[in-house]
């Protein structure tokens, strides 16, 4: 399973909401700049120490994070079909 960091800004972001806060109040509360929590809630890297400042902040629970849904694109048979066309095209041309 793979959470991306904009889906762990959006999570704060959501549970910044939840709680009536602004990102001025979040940062404020937790020792950085509202430009920094920004980023932040946009996909920038963040320090673990900082994460778990935040989630404590907005009362919520480290390891909801790990509760996000995870879902990986579906593809399509045709789509299927089509890579492995592909793939046996690129498996010819190594032969040669």
């Amino acid at each position: 399973m793979t959470i991306s960091l904009l889906e762990i800004g959006q999570w704060i972001v959501d549970q910044r909401k939840k709680r009536g806060m602004t990102q001025l109040d979040l940062a404020e509360e937790v020792g950085v700049s509202p430009r920094t929590l920004s980023k932040i809630e946009n996909g920038y890297d963040m320090k673990m120490s900082l994460f778990l400042a935040i989630t404590e902040a907005v009362g919520a629970d480290a390891s909801e994070i790990l509760a996000l849904p995870n879902e990986a694109p579906k593809l399509t048979d045709d789509k299927v079909h089509e890579i492995e066309q592909h793939l046996q095209a690129i498996k010819q041309i190594l032969r040669k």
